[in-house]
């Protein structure tokens, strides 16, 4: 299997989230992304879509729902 190089382009080296190596292709092939729609939960989603586009991944969303705790 070929890997690919990780460019300061892809975003995620810049915050040290993969270290500059050669990683497999197929290393993620489906990512979720699941959000309660709160405001960390939308900071990730261009980390997630980072990795997508990084990898050659799927990404699907999922909306959690916490249950109610009264």
């Amino acid at each position: 299997m070929h890997g690919q190089q990780m460019t300061k382009n892809d975003g995620l080296a810049s915050h040290g989230l993969f270290p500059v190596e050669t990683q497999p292709r197929n290393f993620l092939r489906n990512i979720l992304w699941s959000t309660d729609f709160s405001a960390p939960s939308k900071i990730s989603l261009p980390f997630a879509a980072a990795l997508a586009r990084r990898f050659g991944s799927r990404l699907y969303a999922a909306h959690v729902i916490s249950p109610c705790t009264q």
